[in-house]
C-alpha cells in the first residue's frame, strides 16, 4: 500500500514491482529505510531486489526475473546497493518479513542510464556500395558538364 509518504505493507514476504517505462542499463539501488524518518518502526534488515526485461502480465511472478541482490543483516536507515549493469525494463523488490510485522520504505531509486542498442557495425561490403554510388554520382557529373574524356582516364580503385 502506497501511503502519503512511504510505502507499508503487512504480511510475509511483501513485494512491489517499479515499471520504468523503458530498457535501462541498471547499477545501483538506494533505500531510505523506517528508522531514517520515523525511529520506532524497524528497518528491512533482509531483502532480494530482481530485475526483468519482460513480465507477465496474468502473474508477474512467474516473470522471468534475475535476482541482483541478496541483503542480509543489513539494518541501516540508508542502504546502497551496486551491481554489475544489468539491462532491465522491471524492478521487484521483496522483503523477507515474518507475517506478523510491517514493512515500511520511505524511499526507493534505481540507478542506472537508458539502455541504448549497439549500432551495427558497417562491414567493408557496404562501404563498397556506398562508394559505388559515389562514383556514379561523380560519373553522372562530369558526363553533364562536358568531361568524359577524363572519365576514361582516371584510374580504379578497388578494395
Amino acid at each position: 500500500m502506497l501511503e502519503d509518504d512511504h510505502w507499508a505493507e503487512k504480511g510475509p514476504n511483501p513485494e512491489f514491482i517499479i515499471d520504468l517505462k523503458k530498457m535501462c542499463m541498471i547499477s545501483e539501488f538506494r533505500i531510505i529505510d523506517s528508522k531514517a524518518l520515523r525511529p520506532k518502526f524497524p528497518n528491512i534488515a533482509d531483502y532480494f531486489i530482481s530485475v526483468s526485461e519482460t513480465i507477465n502480465d496474468e502473474n508477474p511472478r512467474q516473470s522471468d526475473w534475475i535476482q541482483v541482490v541478496t541483503a542480509e543483516g543489513q539494518d541501516e536507515n540508508y542502504k546502497r546497493n551496486s551491481i554489475d549493469p544489468i539491462k532491465g525494463r522491471y524492478v521487484r523488490f521483496i522483503a523477507k518479513l515474518p507475517a506478523k510485522e510491517t514493512v515500511r520504505l520511505y524511499r526507493f531509486e534505481v540507478w542506472g542510464v537508458e539502455y541504448v542498442a549497439p549500432v551495427e557495425p558497417r562491414t567493408i561490403d557496404k562501404i563498397k556500395s556506398n562508394n559505388n554510388w559515389i562514383w556514379i554520382s561523380l560519373l553522372v557529373l562530369i558526363l553533364l558538364a562536358g568531361g568524359g574524356y577524363f572519365f576514361f582516364k582516371r584510374k580504379e580503385f578497388r578494395f
